[in-house]
């Protein structure tokens, strides 16, 4: 499993699974836990998730 990246350098390591991978504006990935991912998707300019393991497998 993905181990969640996007936490800044202020806070402590995030030891929560990443299972939202994010991009942002120059194609730069990473994992995230959904807490993280939100923050990032607000504070990084045209950061838009790509990859969600928590909708993979549904079917509609």
């Amino acid at each position: 499993m993905n181990a969640c990246i996007l936490t800044t350098a202020d806070q402590p390591h995030c030891t929560r699974t990443g299972v939202v991978e994010v991009v942002d504006l120059s194609g730069q990935r990473a994992w995230g836990c959904p807490t993280h991912a939100i923050r990032a998707l607000r504070t990084v300019e045209g950061a838009r998730i790509v990859r969600d393991l928590r909708k993979e497998g549904e079917q509609r």
